[in-house]
């Protein structure tokens, strides 16, 4: 009966451990999943990311203004809007970013 008692035990710890482990490789994964997220937004480095998008995109509104005087007023006061817009897009995507980072509030703080 000592066997059985121990034998239960051991079966009921491995399976525990399993849980364990599992949750343990869920947890690590979500924790990938939230600094890739912030790193999707916000990478200096990477092309995909939303802010390398947008630094792509203001440079190519330049270039389509390139060589068109002030005096056009559509053309120059359409530009400049933009370019506000994308300071504004700009602005948000960092602060995202760093919400995702910050060490008391952040998702990737609180998955930890």
């Amino acid at each position: 009966e000592s066997d059985n008692h121990s034998s239960s035990f051991s079966s009921a710890l491995y399976s525990k451990l399993l849980d364990l482990l599992d949750q343990t490789k869920s947890l690590d994964e979500r924790i990938t999943a939230a600094s890739q997220a912030r790193e999707s937004l916000i990478s200096l480095s990477s092309p995909d990311s939303a802010y390398t998008a947008v630094d792509r995109t203001r440079k190519l509104l330049m270039d389509a203004t390139k060589g068109i005087s002030k005096e056009t007023d559509g053309i120059s006061s359409s530009a400049e809007k933009a370019h506000q817009l994308l300071n504004l897009v700009e602005d948000a995507l960092f602060e995202c970013g760093s919400f995702l980072d910050d060490e008391d509030k952040g998702l990737i703080a609180n998955l930890r």
